[in-house]
C-alpha cells in the first residue's frame, strides 16, 4: 500500500494514499478532523487545549473516554463496544493510552496523550473491519505522528493531493474545498497583518470560461471570497507572466493603513499543462514585513510548481 505525508492543524502523519479529509472544524481551544477512504470515515483527530499547569492525566482521559463512548452508543442505539485491549502507549515521546474497541465488525482504535509543547490532549481514532489487515497501516500512521514542531520546522498542510509547508507561526483562518476552486487561508500569531493563502482549481479552463477573465477572477474569488472578511483591498491588478515555463500571472495590490504602513497584497496564480489552477498570496505591512514575506511567497510557489 502506498502511503502520503498528511497534515493539517500542525497535527502530520503517513496515511494511505487514498485517504482524504473530508470534515473539520473548531477553534484554538479545540477542534478535530476526519479522513475518509472511498466508503467510510478511517482516522479522526481531536484535540482539546489545557494549560501546562492543569494538564490532564491521559490514563484517566482514557477511562472517561471509555465511560463517554458506551453511553454516545446506548443513546444511538447501538451495541456497546468491548474493551478488548488497553495499554501504555508513547506516542511522538509523549506518555499516553491506546485502546482497542470491538462492536460488531468494527473495530475501534484509539490512542489518547497529552502534548506539552502544545498544551493540548490529543485522540486518535483509527477504524477498520475485523477481518481487515490493518496492523501494518496502524503501525506506519502512529509512528509517523508529529503532534508539535520543533524550532524552525515548518509545519505540513494538504489540499487534495497538494501539500505545503510554511512557518508553524501561522494558524489556520478559513478554509473552503469545493470542486471548483478551493482555498487555505492562514494568519501569521505573532504578526496579525499578515496573511497567507493557497489556492487551487482542477478545470482550469472551466473556472476562467465562468469568470471570463484573470482579472476578474483576482477581483472576486481572491478579494472577496479569500482575503474579503480580514482584508479591504481596491482593484487588484495582474501581469502575465512565465513561471517556470508556465503561462502564469503575478498580481497585486495595496492599501494605506492610520500607521502610514502600507499594507500590501502579492500573488501569483498559474496554470499547468493538467489544467490545474494553481496559485498563492501573502498579505503584509512592507515596512514591518517587506523582506520576509517576498521569501515566504516565493517558497510557497515553488512548492507548488513542484506538484505539476
Amino acid at each position: 500500500m502506498e502511503f502520503k505525508p498528511f497534515g493539517w492543524r500542525h497535527f502530520e502523519a503517513n496515511v494511505p494514499e487514498d485517504w482524504g479529509l473530508t470534515k473539520e472544524g473548531g477553534s484554538k481551544g479545540q477542534g478535530f478532523f476526519q479522513l475518509e477512504d472511498r466508503y467510510n470515515v478511517r482516522m479522526e483527530v481531536a484535540w482539546q487545549y489545557a494549560p501546562f499547569e492543569k494538564a490532564p492525566d491521559p490514563y484517566e482521559t482514557f477511562n472517561n473516554y471509555v465511560k463517554d463512548l458506551g453511553k454516545k452508543m446506548k443513546k444511538l442505539k447501538l451495541p456497546e463496544p468491548a474493551l478488548v485491549k488497553k495499554e501504555e502507549y508513547e506516542v511522538y515521546g509523549h506518555e499516553g493510552m491506546h485502546g482497542l474497541f470491538k462492536a460488531g465488525i468494527w473495530v475501534n482504535s484509539t490512542y489518547i496523550w497529552y502534548c506539552e509543547i502544545m498544551e493540548k490532549m490529543f485522540t486518535l481514532t483509527l477504524l477498520h473491519k475485523v477481518d481487515e489487515e490493518f496492523n501494518d497501516i496502524e503501525r506506519q500512521i502512529v509512528e509517523s505522528i508529529k503532534c508539535h514542531y520543533k524550532p524552525g520546522e515548518k509545519a505540513l498542510w494538504t489540499m487534495y493531493k497538494m501539500g505545503v509547508r510554511i512557518p508553524a507561526d501561522f494558524y489556520l483562518v478559513s478554509a473552503r474545498f469545493t470542486t471548483g476552486l478551493s482555498y487555505i487561508l492562514w494568519r501569521n500569531k505573532e504578526e496579525q497583518q499578515v496573511l497567507l493563502s493557497v489556492f487551487y482549481a482542477p478545470f482550469s479552463s472551466r473556472i476562467l470560461r465562468d469568470f471570463g477573465s484573470v482579472d476578474k477572477l483576482l477581483n472576486k474569488f481572491v478579494k472577496k471570497d479569500i482575503l474579503g472578511k480580514y482584508a479591504k483591498f481596491g482593484k487588484i491588478k495582474s501581469e502575465e507572466k512565465k513561471l517556470n515555463g508556465l503561462r502564469g500571472h503575478e498580481f497585486s495590490s495595496s492599501i494605506m493603513t492610520f500607521s502610514f504602513d502600507r499594507i500590501m497584497l502579492k500573488g501569483y496564480l498559474f496554470v499547468n499543462e493538467k489544467d490545474r489552477l494553481l496559485g498563492a498570496l501573502i498579505v503584509f505591512p512592507k515596512k514591518k514585513y517587506g523582506e520576509k514575506a517576498q521569501k515566504t511567497i516565493k517558497n510557497v510557489l515553488n512548492q507548488l510548481l513542484s506538484h505539476t
